[in-house]
């Protein structure tokens, strides 16, 4: 298949098929699964959306978990460590993994394999916790951070068939609010979990059963959400394209590189996304090293998620009506200004004190701040999740999206042990946390500008899209699917 530049953009509309008369179906109008099988595609990937992410906030890596590890070992090299091997366990399998299913008609029984394995991996996890309250000894944590990288691996070997087949079966002017759905339910249960669950257990509970029982009632969630997903119909690929090795693969997206300038800003932004992680990954620390805030990881949830699931519908209508270009400059701007706000929480003086209810927590100006820092952390991720996304599945051809989005994925991944490396130089040492977050915000400077010079792949989409009719949009969606899938299987470029 040849990967040239004008792959990436959208096709024109061909011409009437003698086949699709022949097969007796509209020229214009592809065979997709019956609207019934659309809708309940839909729903079936909102709840999974919902309850996983739901599941996964009650084990969140960068927000609970470790603080599990800071609560046994005081160390903020470990603390990086963990979120270093979740990043890196997610990214480094997805090259791979594309060149395993994309030949593939079928890509779901690899989500469900992958989904097995999650299963079994989170219930060791939470039997590794529980023993850490009776075995004192630095093996447990070692285990507990080596079947961290094990489920997210997992996680990562998952993530290609899942978004192989989002792209199958929503269209691309639904892709944003499909997104934003998810985000929305899950986030706002994610909220309540944080506030009215997590935090009271930790507060009440004694470490480490307290971790212990809300990453099992997560495992339990996060099970059920993933079996939702297997019952999606899965639109075959009846010609799928030819394998290709690994090195091939590799290959392709190093040539698309240097003949896309779109594939190119993408790589930058996977980049510098990295740093702006960092963030993320070091606010427990930087809480209770800068405002002494001890025992609050529920509450850190809770504020990262407040904002994420209502923000959620604002990214979506700005992906499906304006381009996924705009709300990734919006992740820009917010990815900015967090950790300047966090940076300015500490410095602030301690003008007033305010409780919510049902919390045992005052909370003063500079706390207030610094977890408003983190709402704006979930503002920006939330809007980097949903136009990244929506964005590469766009962008990618559609025969082969899995190493398209792959190869983004694995050239980023050295940067994943960056929180590793930066809690090895960062220490205890207050100072060099605010240095930390001062990087952090001229990296989300650098995201920003490469946002600018991203070129909008959906022109003739949102002229379509704005002022015209929900049925009119539809049958232009299916148009355009029945035009990449032609594209793709014409000979030229087999």
């Amino acid at each position: 298949m040849r990967w040239a530049a004008e792959e990436i953009m959208t096709p024109s509309i061909e011409k009437p098929s003698e086949e699709a008369h022949a097969a007796g179906r509209s020229p214009v109008e592809p065979n997709d699964s019956a609207p019934q099988d659309e809708r309940k595609n839909y729903l079936l990937g909102v709840f999974n959306g919902m309850l996983s992410r739901l599941g996964l906030s009650l084990f969140h890596p960068y927000l609970i978990l470790s603080a599990f590890v800071y609560d046994r070992t005081e160390s903020s090299l470990l603390v990086g460590v963990v979120s270093a091997v979740w990043s890196a366990g997610i990214m480094w399998p997805q090259l791979y993994m594309s060149a395993l299913i994309e030949h593939r008609p079928r890509k779901l029984p690899f989500y469900v394999g992958a989904t097995v394995l999650r299963v079994f991996v989170l219930a060791a996890m939470v039997a590794t916790i529980f023993l850490s309250g009776t075995i004192e000894s630095g093996w447990i944590i070692a285990l507990f951070i080596a079947l961290l990288f094990v489920l997210s691996s997992a996680q990562g070997a998952a993530v290609m068939p899942f978004l192989d087949v989002v792209g199958q079966i929503i269209v691309p002017t639904r892709r944003g609010g499909f997104f934003a759905l998810r985000n929305l339910l899950g986030g706002t249960l994610t909220f309540l979990a944080g506030v009215l669950l997590a935090q009271p257990l930790l507060d009440r509970l004694p470490s480490p059963q307290s971790y212990g029982v809300l990453v099992g009632l997560g495992a339990v969630l996060v099970t059920i959400g993933w079996a939702i997903f297997a019952f999606v119909k899965e639109d075959h690929d009846g010609d799928p394209p030819r394998r290709r090795s690994f090195r091939a693969v590799m290959a392709g997206g190093v040539k698309l590189l240097k003949e896309n300038h779109n594939y190119r800003q993408l790589l930058g932004i996977r980049l510098l996304f990295r740093f702006n992680a960092l963030a993320l990954a070091f606010f427990v620390p930087f809480g209770v090293q800068r405002l002494g805030a001890v025992k609050l990881s529920g509450l850190l949830v809770g504020a990262i998620s407040i904002c994420r699931p209502f923000s959620s519908l604002i990214w979506g209508r700005v992906s499906d009506r304006y381009g996924n270009r705009l709300c990734l400059r919006w992740a820009g701007f917010f990815f900015l200004l967090s950790p300047l706000t966090a940076l300015l929480a500490p410095r602030v003086p301690d003008l007033f004190e305010w409780r919510l209810p049902l919390i045992a927590t005052t909370f003063d100006l500079p706390l207030t701040l610094y977890l408003l820092s983190l709402c704006i952390f979930g503002l920006a991720f939330e809007a980097n999740i949903i136009g990244t996304n929506a964005f590469m599945l766009e962008a990618a051809p559609d025969r082969r999206r899995p190493s398209y989005i792959a190869f983004l994925n694995t050239v980023s991944f050295p940067l994943t042990f960056l929180p590793m490396l930066a809690g090895a130089i960062v220490g205890n040492n207050p100072f060099r946390l605010d240095l930390l977050f001062g990087a952090v915000a001229l990296a989300a400077v650098f995201f920003f500008f490469c946002t600018l010079r991203l070129e909008e792949v959906r022109h003739e989409t949102l002229r379509v899209m704005n002022g015209a009719s929900p049925e009119r949009r539809d049958r232009f969606d299916r148009r355009r699917r029945h035009a990449l899938a032609k594209e793709s299987t014409a000979p030229a470029r087999r």
